[in-house]
């Protein structure tokens, strides 16, 4: 197997702890916007770039090609934000126990840390600050000396979210890594696990932290499921 260089992880689920805080941000804001979905419609939305949920609710309910869409996308996912970021900010936000050692012991074996989300810069940043992983990255978010992690990508920062792997892309890019064999994911949503499949990971493992149970995530590209992102030294170990 070709050595790692890269190891990429989600963010809320995952790395973040997330009591479905992302998810209640969300039905929250249907309930209030009186946009029809339901608890599971929205759950199968878990990982992708958050504006993309509200375009195809909005747009299902609105019609295509209805004169007030856009604006009413904007609206209803202007409250979105503005639940989500009240939580990040004044709730509590918990690294997933063991993960901050995990990224200590990736980089002491050499391979770089990257963090990707379905959120948009703003929370990503919040959340980053209030864990501390902040400490020594650069405008571009990409870390230097006494840096918790090598880089932070969010989804409106590509082309497009997951599934597409463009966020896995980029953090090679930022990186220097060449081989897309030389990298691993992990993640707790189905379109993470995509996403690194898309990328071409060596290594795609999901988690159980987060938004779905063990027979859903095997139902989608894998390699490895595990409880936690603690438990993935022992599975890196296994590979070598």
């Amino acid at each position: 197997m070709t050595k790692l260089e890269l190891f990429v992880f989600d963010m809320a689920g995952t790395t973040v702890e997330d009591n479905n805080d992302v998810h209640n941000a969300f039905m929250k804001t249907v309930v209030e916007c009186g946009i029809e979905a339901t608890g599971d419609e929205v759950q199968e939305w878990m990982g992708r770039r958050k504006r993309d949920v509200f375009e195809y609710f909005v747009t299902r309910q609105v019609g295509e090609g209805a004169a007030d869409l856009d604006a009413k996308i904007d609206e209803v996912y202007a409250h979105f934000r503005h639940c989500l970021e009240d939580h990040y900010r004044n709730g509590p936000v918990k690294a997933v126990d063991g993960a901050e050692d995990v990224f200590s012991e990736l980089r002491r074996r050499g391979i770089q840390v990257a963090l990707t989300t379905g959120f948009y810069r703003v929370v990503a940043d919040i959340i980053l600050g209030r864990l501390g992983w902040d400490k020594g990255l650069d405008a571009d978010h990409v870390g230097g000396p006494g840096s918790v992690i090598d880089v932070s990508i969010c989804a409106d920062e590509v082309p497009q979210g997951r599934p597409a792997p463009y966020m896995i892309h980029k953090a090679m890019s930022l990186l220097g890594v060449l081989d897309v064999h030389a990298v691993g994911n992990a993640g707790d949503t189905k379109v993470d696990l995509l996403s690194a499949y898309y990328a071409a990971c060596s290594v795609n493992v999901g988690v159980l932290s987060g938004s779905y149970d063990e027979a859903t995530l095997k139902e989608h590209p894998h390699t490895h499921v595990i409880e936690s992102v603690a438990d993935l030294p022992r599975v890196l170990d296994s590979l070598s």
